[in-house]
């Protein structure tokens, strides 16, 4: 039984850890229902205990609204005040007017728990409303010790969804990847003769030099010799000039 507590807290730290970013040394708030818990089971050494528990070096922390809940509680709590007065305060923003030690941890957590914090409180409801949030951690003490509460089911599945969605994106960019290899493969394999690349060296025609020219056979004339010897042209007829009768009387004499 012992075997298996500690089997499953080292496996929610490790879910802590990985998901959410804790790192030591662990942040842990207490209230004043916790020290006083561990107080009546004879647990005092409580910075020991809670690294023992985590697996590592801790920082204890303690809020001012705890401490005047601590105030208000009377004379059998005063043990309880002795021992929260050793712990650090942690300034949890309600310096000026003290809320209930449930609301001052609710809003220390907040909604992403950012600042890492391990809650231990003997408040179930609290420890309730912290197991909703993605990133809350927090613990309680029993007749048996420490216990750290696991991870929630809607903790399990932000974190399930989030991976998905990550495996979904990462298919997606995959085929696109593959897709566009394909592509430029078929247009190493086969190239657009009609890019800019090829277009200079397309054939615009058939060379007119590349052709040999027919030879005639002897006695073939060419077209147009036989065309002037089948059509002869007719022959101008030439004109005599007249000489007048003035001049041949000048020849005469």
């Amino acid at each position: 039984m012992r075997r298996k507590k500690h089997k499953h807290t080292r496996r929610a730290v490790k879910f802590y850890k990985i998901h959410h970013g804790f790192r030591e040394p662990y942040k842990v708030v207490l209230d004043s229902s916790f020290v006083h818990a561990l107080l009546q089971a004879n647990l005092k050494e409580a910075t020991d205990l809670i690294a023992g528990l985590l697996g590592g070096q801790v920082r204890l922390f303690t809020t001012r609204c705890a401490m005047h809940e601590l105030k208000t509680l009377g004379k059998d709590y005063a043990d309880t005040y002795k021992a929260c007065k050793k712990i650090q305060l942690y300034k949890c923003g309600h310096d000026d007017k003290a809320e209930p030690t449930t609301d001052c941890l609710r809003s220390l957590v907040g909604e992403e728990n950012a600042g890492h914090f391990f809650v231990g409180t003997q408040d179930k409801q609290l420890r309730t409303a912290i197991s909703k949030v993605p990133a809350g951690a927090s613990m309680f003490v029993s007749v048996n010790g420490l216990h750290l509460e696991q991870p929630s089911a809607k903790q399990e599945k932000v974190i399930n969804q989030a991976a998905e969605d990550q495996q979904g994106l990462q298919a997606s960019d995959l085929k696109a990847k593959v897709l566009k290899e394909v592509v430029a493969a078929k247009r190493r394999a086969k190239p657009d003769i009609n890019t800019s690349i090829y277009r200079h060296n397309q054939a615009k025609g058939p060379n007119p030099m590349a052709f040999k020219k027919k030879k005639r056979k002897e006695g073939q004339r060419k077209p147009a010799e036989e065309a002037v010897v089948s059509e002869p042209k007719e022959k101008r007829a030439r004109k005599r000039r007249k000489v007048s009768q003035n001049q041949d009387a000048t020849k005469a004499d």
